[in-house]
């Protein structure tokens, strides 16, 4: 199977729609109602799919995959349910990796534990996990970052819906704190209620 990488056209935008909506759902499936996830044609211009470059991973003419970076972060990828474990996503990372060192980052959420296992595999590392939310439901955000990338040292800092999401209110938003193992992490601050 020859997999071939190229910028992304306009002509790709319905392919790439396709790959995104049928793929989402093993991303964000696990705490996300499958019915609510939104289709990419709703969100791509609110979360910055056309800020930065955009390339395709495709086998002869078909979209099979996709990836999209801004400056140092890895924003987007996807790759088609049908083409998954077949080396595509690595493809599409190795393309830009060049673009992200020495800084690259990437977010997603804890729950996609594929996603975290793969971006690990590609040599990026935990380095903050805090309150986050997806389409106003909860989760963990988690960012990996590149070894060598000044955003292991950044604090978390989580949106006040994500907070309240979380069960954080305007008494106590929490705290960012480095755990013993270098990790960013999110807790309530020394006044939160007990009991």
């Amino acid at each position: 199977m020859e997999i071939t990488i190229r910028e992304f056209s306009n002509w790709d935008w319905e392919a790439v729609c396709d790959v995104h909506d049928r793929a989402r759902p093993y991303e964000v499936g696990s705490f996300v109602s499958v019915n609510q996830i939104q289709p990419m044609s709703e969100v791509a211009h609110e979360d910055g799919f056309f800020n930065g470059k955009q390339y395709v991973a495709c086998i002869e003419e078909r979209v099979v995959g996709f990836i999209c970076i801004n400056k140092e972060e890895l924003t987007w990828l996807y790759v088609d349910p049908n083409y998954h474990r077949q080396g595509i996503g690595k493809r599409l990372v190795e393309q830009v990796r060049s673009q992200l060192i020495p800084h690259g980052f990437v977010t997603t959420a804890l729950e996609n534990e594929r996603g975290v296992k793969f971006y690990e595999r590609m040599g990026f590392h935990i380095c903050a996990t805090f309150p986050g939310s997806c389409q106003d439901y909860p989760c963990t955000c988690v960012r990996l970052t590149l070894p060598s990338s000044r955003h292991n040292d950044r604090v978390p800092q989580p949106t006040k819906g994500s907070l309240l999401l979380a069960g954080y209110d305007g008494k106590d938003w929490g705290v960012p704190y480095r755990d013993e193992d270098g990790i960013w992490r999110w807790k309530p601050s020394q006044h939160w209620p007990t009991g």
